[in-house]
Parts: C-alpha cells; structure tokens; sequence
C-alpha cells in the first residue's frame, strides 16, 4: 500500500527506467482508484404486475448511469414473497438501491425498501417513478427509510447521481430530486426535459426478454390535458422517425411476441404514425415469419381517412390498438378537459373493428366529474355497439400530481386515501351505484372480454333493452343470488345466466347458445346445471358420421372431439364437430357434418 504513495522512480537513477516507473506507478494508482472509488454497487429493482410484463424504466436508467456496469437490474412480479425480493436485492450487497414506484406496486415496493434498509442501513435507498413524483416531502417523513426521491423522468437525475456516487462525492447536485440530509429534505432544481432522441437503444440483448412483452416509446408526452392524467404535464418528445422503424424491425426480426408501445397517444401528429405503420406493413413482407405484434395506443378522433384504410390493410395479427374512448357524454368530457370530437372517434373505431385484421381494445371510465349511473349506461352502450375485441371498464383513479386530483374537493369527489386513490363516489354517482359497476366489469370481463359466452351474448345484447340493461340486470340477479360472495365457477355463471335469461328467450334457444359457448370453452367433463344438447358418443358418431376424412379409433375420437346437435340455433337444424385439440377461432376448430347417409359428408362451418 505504502507504494501506492511514494513515486518509485525516486530510487531509480536512469531517466528511461524513471519514466518507465512513473508510467507504472500512475497506472497501479488509477486502478487502485477505480476499483475503490467508482464502482460503487447500483441495485436498481422492479416489481411488475405479472411474469409475462418487463420494465422499461430500469433499462432508461441502466442506459443513463454514468457507468453502466456498476448496476445490475432486478425483475419481480406481484406474485412473488416480499421477504424472497427483498433477500434477493439484499444478496446483490447494494451501496444504492432504486425502486420503481408506480400506483399498483407502491405497497409491496414499501415492504421491500424498508427490509433492505433494516438490513444494509448504508445502503442508499432510492424511489423514482409516477407514484413518488409529487408529494415528496410529505413522503419522506413518512417513510423515514427512503433516502432519495427522484421526481419525473429519471434518466439525466440518475446519471448525476451515478457520477456522484462513483466519485465518492456529494449527491446534492443530483437534479429532480428530493434528497434527506441531517439538516432535513432538500429540493433540488428540475433537470431540462429529457430529449428522447439522446436515449441510446435500451434492447441489445434479448435473452432476458423471452416469452415476456417489450416495453417500447417512439414518443413521450401527450398533445392532450386530461385533467387524470399525469401526462398531460409531460412535454412532447419524439424519436426520429428512420430510428424508430429500424427499431421496431429489431424485434420483428428476433420474433418478440409482443412490443406495447407506452406512446400515450401514437398517432399524435397523424402523418409521423402513417409512416411508422406503412414501414411496419411493408417489414412484414420482409419479414412473413415473424409472429411479432404491435400494440399501439391512438386516439380514433385523430385518425385521417387515409389513416384508417392503412390500418385497415395491415396483415391480420400486425397490429393491436387501445383506443380511450372514456365517456361520450360532452358534458362529462369537458370537465375532465377531454377534447376529442366524440362522433368522429366512434365512427373511426368502428370502422376498424369491421375490419377484421387487428384486435381492438376500448376503453371507459366510471366515476368522471358530472356523470350519472344513466350517462354512463349511454357511454357504455355507445362503446359496446362498436363490435371491440375488449370493452375494458376502468374506474377513475385521482393521481398524484393530476389536475383531477388537486380539484377533488371543488367536484366533490371522495376517493381512497391509498393507492390507487380510486373514486369512492361523486355528486352524482353514488358509492352503491359505483360498487354495481364495480360487479358489471367482473361480468363484463367473464362474458364478453373473455368470450365465455360470445354466441349467446349476441342474442342476449338483442333481447334486452341496451347491451347495458342486460349486463345490469343480470348483475343484480347475481347480488340476490350471492354469487360475489365467493369463488364461483365457470359452470355456475352458466347456469345462472340460463335461470336469468329464460323468461326473456326462447328456452330451448337459450339452452343451445349456452352449449354452443360451453363447447368453446373445450371437451365438457359435465354439462351447467340446465345447459345440454344432443351428443353422440364416440363409436355412433364414427358410424352415423363414416364419410369424415378421420383415421381414428373411437378412443381417440372421444378424447379430441365432440358431436353435438342444434335444432334453433342456426335457424335449421345441423350437428356440428368441435375439435378440441384446437381453439377457438382456428381453421377446422368447429365442423359442420352431415349424417353419412347423405350427400357431401362435411364441408367447413
């Protein structure tokens, strides 16, 4: 050590071995530095909804660190221990560790950094993300754990810090950043906005990615001022238009199953997403192998005609759009600041649900300023008629740092005090009325958004007065029976929707529609109390139905298929094959067969 310290070429007479020394001795001592000094030990950790989700915003970070090195990336999932995280973080022996913090993860993130902090009290506890942006001050008092709080994008904030770290120097010149001091919290000045060009690509190695979605952004902001979104504070900040492309061919390419472009509003301005759509039609020719899809987020009241038809010719399984839809009451949209022209959104949107290439989700949201439990049957009405893959029924939620919730009071809104800060009731929406709603999405999300009963819905949503009628009045059938009670199920919302729906249609219609959908679902061990159709069992329907093109014996036809017969439910009678060793929507998956007595023995349904 003591060499470290005193020159060498002091002993050294010859000036060429002096320098030689000098040369030496300068390299031991910047390498002494280096490994002693600057890499100090980054955990940054991420605790996301499922497996099958990743984080963006540990590898913005990672990419932003003044060395990339000294930080190692960590990914949860809800389902997981919170003693297990936190020992796995803990392992890492961490001189910062980082935590991103959003409104459905914030509880168990809390859980997990106060442990770690038990356990390495040196270790620099850092929480950065949209739940801990606002407020922060009042946060730190109240989690006395937590050492730094980095508000808004986090990427120029984290190299700052990162640089101060490995120079074993002050971090109170990091910038965005809420910092506890012996003297107490310290604020520091707001970085420049980020410029997303100046980000480098985030996915050089795929490995870790595999049967798990990628997180993408071509742009940040949103050209909207919602007053619920954290957005709509966000300045607008795009890639390049050739990098963006290239980008996204990089996972077409690798066959990634699915890129969720975080984009708020991607075809904001319309011209820039045409081209990214046209480039991504034309790489899927290129590229006729890849599996890959591209969900998107839009906003239909922007979208050209020109724009539509694009969409509307990409090939089947490109694309998948999120379109928010939120009310279509005027009134209601104008005082969240909502400005979209509500006819034009749903005529595009309908336009591209007919089109039959891509899934379309919509979006509503209950619990929005000035609405009713009447209004927003209308909203709800409105977005069904669309014909949508998925009608996703949210619930307003009061953000840290939103307009909405710093106007709470002056609309009347009363909201949870925790996370997600969900809308309890308003002037004009009851709590009981929004605990309906609450049970309307679990049926909704049962019958429609998983297709358990999509052919029955399709005679139900006729039947009744609206499409909303039905999905209240068969919730309310439930309350009396006690089915949100408990577990249930899936047989018993079968047999429950047969008792509620059989005095509004024909019984035996109903029954058939219902085993048309119970079929669907795969090779039926039992049948719901009430729901049957005719089958044949397996060595019958090999005889009466000889003239299939099957080479099977009728063990094997009993476990892959089933024969079942409807008199009303196609408007004549007919016997259909469900081959359940496919699913759902696949070529061949349901047969329309012919007795072998007569004429053309099969032909497809």
């Amino acid at each position: 050590m003591i060499f470290l310290f005193i020159p060498p070429y002091s002993f050294v007479q010859t000036p060429a071995l002096r320098h030689i020394c000098l040369f030496f001795w300068l390299f031991c001592v910047a390498l002494f530095w280096y490994d002693s000094v600057a890499m100090k030990k980054i955990t940054l950790a991420a605790v996301n909804a499922r497996f099958s989700h990743s984080s963006l915003a540990l590898l913005c970070l990672k990419h932003a660190a003044f060395e990339k090195e000294a930080v190692t990336l960590r990914e949860y999932n809800l389902g997981q221990n919170t003693m297990d995280i936190a020992a796995d973080i803990i392992a890492t022996d961490p001189d910062a560790a980082g935590f991103s913090c959003y409104i459905w993860n914030i509880d168990t993130v809390v859980k997990i950094a106060s442990v770690v902090k038990a356990v390495r009290p040196h270790c620099l506890v850092i929480f950065g993300g949209p739940e801990v942006s606002y407020d922060c001050e009042q946060l730190m008092r109240h989690w006395p754990f937590v050492d730094v709080i980095v508000r808004g994008a986090g990427e120029t904030p984290f190299y700052h810090l990162t640089r101060s770290l490995a120079a074993d120097e002050s971090i109170l010149s990091t910038p965005s950043s809420c910092i506890r001091t012996p003297s107490g919290v310290v604020h520091t000045p707001a970085a420049p906005p980020f410029e997303l060009s100046s980000q480098p690509f985030l996915y050089d190695d795929l490995s870790a990615y595999k049967n798990k979605m990628i997180y993408y952004e071509t742009s940040r902001g949103c050209p909207f001022r919602c007053a619920y979104c954290m957005s709509a504070n966000e300045p607008l900040s795009f890639l390049p238009v050739e990098r963006a492309i290239a980008e996204l061919e990089y996972f077409m390419r690798a066959d990634v199953r699915q890129v969720k472009l975080v984009d708020r509003t991607f075809n904001y301005p319309d011209k820039r997403a045409r081209q990214i759509i046209a480039a991504l039609i034309a790489l899927k020719q290129k590229h006729p192998q890849s599996r890959t899809n591209y969900h998107f987020e839009i906003s239909a009241s922007l979208l050209t005609d020109e724009t539509v038809a694009l969409l509307a010719s990409a090939p089947k399984g490109l694309l998948q759009l999120e379109i928010g839809i939120q009310s279509t009451d005027d009134a209601v949209l104008q005082a969240v600041s909502r400005t979209h022209d509500t006819r034009k959104l749903l005529k595009n949107t309908q336009a591209l649900c007919r089109a039959g290439n891509m899934r379309v989700f919509v979006d509503l949201i209950a619990g929005l300023p000035l609405e009713t439990y009447e209004s927003f049957s209308h909203s709800f009405d409105d977005a069904f008629a669309l014909g949508a893959d998925k009608l996703q029924l949210g619930f307003l939620k009061l953000l840290r740092g939103s307009k909405m919730r710093e106007n709470a009071s002056a609309h009347g809104i009363v909201y949870t005090s925790h996370a997600p800060y969900e809308v309890l009731q308003t002037p004009t929406l009851s709590y009981e009325e929004l605990r309906r709603l609450h049970r309307i999405e679990q049926v909704l999300d049962s019958l429609y958004n998983e297709k358990l009963t999509q052919k029955t819905l399709s005679i139900l949503t006729r039947v009744y007065r609206s499409p909303f009628a039905f999905f209240d009045g068969y919730t309310r059938f439930l309350e009396e029976e006690g089915y949100f009670s408990k577990p249930q199920k899936t047989e018993t919302l079968f047999a429950l929707l047969f008792c509620f729906a059989r005095q509004a249609v024909d019984e035996t219609l109903l029954r058939e529609a219902l085993a048309y959908d119970w079929l669907c679902l795969g090779k039926p061990g039992g049948w719901p109390d009430g729901i049957f159709v005719s089958t044949v069992n397996p060595k019958d329907a090999l005889r009466r139905f000889s003239e299939l093109p099957l080479s099977l014996s009728a063990r094997e036809f009993g476990k892959r298929f089933t024969a079942a017969y409807f008199a009303m439910l196609f408007g004549a009678p007919v016997w259909l094959l469900f081959d359940h060793s496919k699913k759902r929507g696949d070529e061949g998956f349901i047969t329309k067969i012919k007795q072998s007595e007569t004429a053309n023995a099969s032909e497809m349904f």
